[in-house]
């Protein structure tokens, strides 16, 4: 029994082994078997499209193909396809997919590609940062609310849009008050008081916070203490 042969009754036997067709794929490759590479990679991205991230190796592998035969218009296609479908809103994805489009097409370009991954729900706070679209963070941010993404996007946006995170912070710190914790807990809630401090406008906020706090959280003996609020 030749290659090509065992390697049909393996797929045939093991269809569903995802990492045994790109197994074949390379073989086919080596030997300069392109088009019965390409025709494994375009069913098993179909086939194995449930598989998490699977579809995704598949289509870099297409792209690999592609990018050995020189077919650029083959190679955009399947870029689209990879930023929309088998990795939305991953960074590598769209950078990638990027590089192969004229920096006169793709202003109007990457509005598309936003537009159709705001449509699937994608998160893409990494991408409009990496683009300098500070005013979509922001937006997304807002919109988006994770107390951690400030910690990442705080430089970048707050001497330009200095009054939107000094209120996400402002946001950020009334849900941590909103739980009893530890005293290392309202350390961290007095730390980010003294950080929202130095925003504009930031020292009369946190007053206010600690003296609503003082009335509301009087029976927290431990955040009374760290934060200094002043009981009645």
């Amino acid at each position: 029994m030749g290659y090509e042969e065992r390697a049909q009754q393996l797929l045939g036997i093991n269809r569903d082994l995802p990492e045994l067709r790109l197994f074949v794929v390379e073989r086919h490759l080596s030997f300069g078997e392109y088009e019965r590479a390409m025709d494994l990679l375009k069913d098993g991205k179909e086939r194995f499209k449930d598989h998490w991230g699977m579809a995704d190796r598949y289509s870099r592998k297409l792209m690999e193909v592609y990018h050995r035969l020189s077919d650029h218009h083959a190679l955009r296609r399947e870029g689209l396809l990879r930023v929309l479908d088998y990795a939305p809103g991953q960074l590598d994805a769209y950078l990638e997919y990027k590089s192969m489009v004229s920096p006169q097409e793709w202003p109007s370009e990457r509005d598309y590609v936003l537009h159709r991954l705001r449509e699937k729900g994608v998160d893409l706070k990494k991408i409009y940062a990496k683009e300098n679209l500070s005013r979509e963070l922001v937006a997304a941010l807002q919109e988006d609310f994770n107390h951690w993404d400030l910690d990442t996007y705080e430089e970048l946006l707050k001497d330009n849009f200095t009054d939107e995170m000094r209120d996400l912070l402002v946001r950020r710190v009334i849900e941590w008050a909103e739980h009893a914790g530890g005293r290392r807990h309202y350390v961290k809630i007095k730390e980010e008081l003294g950080r929202i401090a130095k925003y504009p406008g930031g020292p009369s906020i946190v007053e206010e916070l600690k003296e609503k706090w003082a009335r509301k959280y009087k029976n927290r003996w431990a955040m009374v203490e760290e934060l200094g609020l002043e009981r009645d």
